[in-house]
């Protein structure tokens, strides 16, 4: 009886048990993995998501953490995938680029979620959001999902594209509730990008659980109700690798548009 009310209590948390056959099932596309450099540029990754908006694609930067920490990029196909590491390579001048697969561990306890905005968007604050969600496990997968939307904002003199941004967490561990806690931490450490005027919580989903996202994340693709809109600067305040620092601005009006790079 005891067990089976364990059992109850994980799957109502959305933690779900990652096997050998469940990871099989998963359609990933390519990713290449990065050797981050010594030094970067950091002040130069809003211009690069400004000049990569006018590509209609979906991209994504991914940490992986499990002893040490890897970073990847991928991107729904090649030609997309060349040119956001072209891109990127003006602020992280990488001595090292391979195509690899992300390494999950198995037979383990995984728990995943995402954010959510709530309120304005375009409001989001600063903060040392991504350093602060690396210390918070010690197992995880973070991943930075975003595609550019047909949409600039604009304030007085200056316009900015918008991206459609997910931001998810895949926290693994042998025990489910060390599973489930450390993965609503990690989350709830990029709450300090909340504003007075919006607020990014935390979702785990129970049903269908832990693993469809997962499946979402490996597979580099959208679920409903995932993802919010960001400026490229937020973009570049948020989607980044570890040791880099951007700022964030307020107060933007939307616009309909289109430019071109």
């Amino acid at each position: 009886m005891v067990k089976l009310f364990e059992t109850l209590k994980r799957l109502l948390s959305g933690v779900c048990r990652l096997t050998p056959e469940l990871l099989r099932s998963v359609k990933a596309r390519e990713a290449l993995k990065l050797e981050l450099p010594d030094a970067a540029n950091h002040h130069l990754l809003e211009s690069a998501y400004e000049l990569l908006w006018s590509r209609r694609s979906v991209y994504s930067l991914e940490i992986r953490k499990e002893g040490e920490t890897l970073c990847f990029v991928s991107a729904e196909n090649r030609e997309a995938l060349d040119e956001l590491v072209k891109r990127l390579m003006a602020v992280y001048p990488f001595p090292r680029i391979e195509v690899a697969s992300v390494t999950l561990p198995v037979n383990c306890y995984v728990s995943a979620g995402y954010l959510r905005l709530r309120g304005q968007a375009y409001m989001l604050g600063e903060g040392e959001a991504l350093e602060h969600a690396l210390s918070s496990a010690d197992n995880l997968l973070i991943q930075f999902l975003f595609r550019p939307e047909k949409l600039v904002v604009e304030r007085v003199a200056r316009e900015s594209p918008v991206y459609r941004l997910r931001v998810a967490v895949a926290v693994f561990a042998d025990d489910w509730r060390e599973a489930a806690t450390a993965c609503r931490r990690v989350l709830e450490s990029f709450t300090v990008l909340s504003s007075a005027h919006s607020t990014l919580e935390p979702v785990i989903p129970r049903i269908p659980g832990s693993f469809a996202v997962l499946r979402a994340m490996l597979e580099r693709r959208f679920l409903p109700e995932d993802s919010f809109r960001v400026t490229a600067e937020e973009l570049a305040s948020i989607a980044r690798f570890p040791g880099v620092k951007h700022a964030s601005g307020t107060g933007w009006k939307e616009k309909g548009g289109d430019r071109s790079e």
